[in-house]
C-alpha cells in the first residue's frame, strides 16, 4: 500500500462512522417519535440533558425497553468511535515525530560509534 493511501484510508474510516453515527441517532430518535415519547421543553437533540432524558425513559413493553436501550448503547457507541477517530491524527501525528526524533537518534548513535571505531584505530587480531 502507498504511504499516501494511508492517510485517505483513515479520512473514509472517519467518514463511515460519521454516518453510520447519524443513522444510529436517526434510529432512537423515529423510535421515540414513534413511541410518543417527546424530550422535555428546552432540550435539544444530542446534547448530554438530551442523553440523560433518554437514559431515564423506561417503557413497560419489554420488546420497547429492549428497543430503547440497544438504540441508546449503539448511540452512544458510535460517538465513542467517532471521539476516537477525531484523536486519531493527533496520535498519528505524534507517533511520526517520535519515530523521526528515534531515527535521528539512531543516525547519532550509530554515527558517534563510527567515529569511535575509528579513533581507536584498526582492530588487532
Amino acid at each position: 500500500m502507498k504511504v499516501s493511501e494511508a492517510p485517505r484510508d483513515l479520512v473514509r474510516a472517519r467518514e463511515a462512522a460519521k454516518q453510520d453515527q447519524m443513522r444510529a441517532r436517526h434510529r432512537l430518535s423515529k423510535f421515540l417519535l414513534r413511541s410518543g415519547q417527546r424530550p422535555p421543553t428546552g432540550v435539544r437533540p444530542w446534547t448530554r440533558p438530551y442523553l440523560i432524558w433518554v437514559a431515564q425513559l423506561r417503557f413497560t413493553q419489554i420488546a420497547q425497553e429492549a428497543t430503547r436501550q440497544d438504540y441508546l448503547h449503539e448511540v452512544e457507541h458510535m460517538r465513542e468511535r467517532v471521539t476516537t477517530f477525531l484523536n486519531k491524527p493527533l496520535t498519528i501525528r505524534r507517533k511520526a515525530r517520535l519515530t523521526r526524533i528515534a531515527a535521528g537518534l539512531r543516525r547519532t548513535a550509530s554515527c558517534g560509534r563510527k567515529h569511535d571505531a575509528q579513533r581507536m584505530g584498526p582492530a588487532i587480531s
